[in-house]
């Protein structure tokens, strides 16, 4: 009896391979693929904040990784003006408290503990030639996306005292301070704190500053602020 019924699975195995197998493939194929570059920057943009004062229009940058903490620059945090952020959806939330980092170019801005997508670090050190997404509010534009390249490390002093930060020739402009820089997978590789911009003809070049990860995560430790 009991080889009757190994036999009766081994038939019942075979037969759903044969029959179900381009099912199960595609359903596993459909599970396991990763998100498009499509999907990741709609899904990542519901956690970016833009940040408004109450002397201007034209907005900063910031964004949400949970417990009522937005990153944004230290420069941003650091405007008594700053007084509160819209998210994409058009939710808005006053801010209760700005922390600056005294070491790093890196803020914090406190609301109320929200339910917003968050998003989340990646740990990795950041490499040259890693691909690099920006999202933030360029020139008082909303909700805008660039994408470009880690092309080094650059000399921090010219920018924001001693912080070894690393650069990406993705072009950034006044409201981009703050944006996210994201890796291909929507995981936090940065934050925007400035950059460069040069005229060539009809051109404009330039490329973006950014604090690491691993910075952001001390300013957050110095500020005593913790996410789950």
């Amino acid at each position: 009896m009991k080889k009757y019924i190994q036999t009766a699975l081994i038939t019942l195995v075979f037969c759903g391979l044969i029959f179900g197998g381009s099912y199960f493939s595609s359903y596993f194929i459909k599970l396991s693929a990763p998100m498009t570059q499509v999907e990741m920057i709609a899904e990542s943009m519901q956690s970016v904040v833009a940040v408004y004062t109450s002397d201007s229009d034209l907005p900063a940058s910031g964004f949400y990784i949970g417990n009522g903490i937005i990153v944004t620059a230290g420069h941003v945090a650091d405007m008594e003006e700053v007084e509160k952020i819209i998210f994409e959806d058009g939710t808005q939330y006053p801010i209760l408290d700005r922390i600056v980092d005294p070491n790093y170019d890196c803020g914090f801005l406190v609301v109320e503990d929200i339910n917003q997508p968050t998003l989340e670090f990646n740990l990795a050190e950041v490499q040259r030639g890693e691909e690099i997404f920006i999202l933030g509010h360029p020139m008082g534009l909303t909700f805008i996306s660039t994408k470009g390249i880690v092309t080094g490390r650059t000399d921090s002093e010219k920018f924001f005292g001693d912080v070894l930060l690393f650069a990406v020739d993705a072009v950034a402009h006044p409201g981009n301070s703050g944006s996210v820089l994201l890796d291909k997978n929507g995981k936090i590789r940065g934050v925007h704190v400035g950059g460069r911009l040069s005229n060539c003809g009809s051109s404009l070049y330039g490329y973006s500053v950014n604090i690491s990860t691993f910075d952001i995560i001390k300013a957050l430790a110095q500020a005593g602020l913790e996410i789950e």
